[in-house]
């Protein structure tokens, strides 16, 4: 199994208060360190109804599916967070590990390239 790659809100704003999407999103983090898998995608999806341009929600959204292998789910919220952020290394890497999982071994080599690009 490849290296998952999650994103800690460290590179946006942090749950202060000042942004409720920013204060689910490290509740859904805390969540899944806590293997309440199902429980976070419940959260990102939350953050996401009040901030839906979030790359760093998707694709730990995306992990969270793959943690409970609900691999196309995955592949969705991956791509979503690529179509926001192109360049989203993480998300490419998850997405080369999911298309992995998935069977789909030319298209995973090709999102890690570009994960490495």
């Amino acid at each position: 199994m490849g290296a998952e790659l999650t994103d800690t809100g460290e590179e946006g704003p942090r749950g202060t208060g000042e942004d409720p999407a920013a204060a689910l999103f490290d509740r859904a983090n805390e969540l899944r360190r806590h293997h309440r898998h199902s429980e976070a995608v419940e959260i990102y999806d939350r953050a996401l109804t009040l901030r839906a341009d979030y790359p760093e929600a998707l694709n730990n959204r995306g992990n969270a599916l793959r943690d409970l292998k609900r691999y196309e789910e995955a592949l969705s919220s991956y791509d979503r967070a690529l179509a926001l952020r192109p360049t989203h290394e993480r998300a490419l890497n998850n997405r080369g590990n999911v298309l992995r999982d998935l069977g789909r071994h030319k298209e995973a080599l090709d999102s890690y390239d570009r994960a490495l690009a």
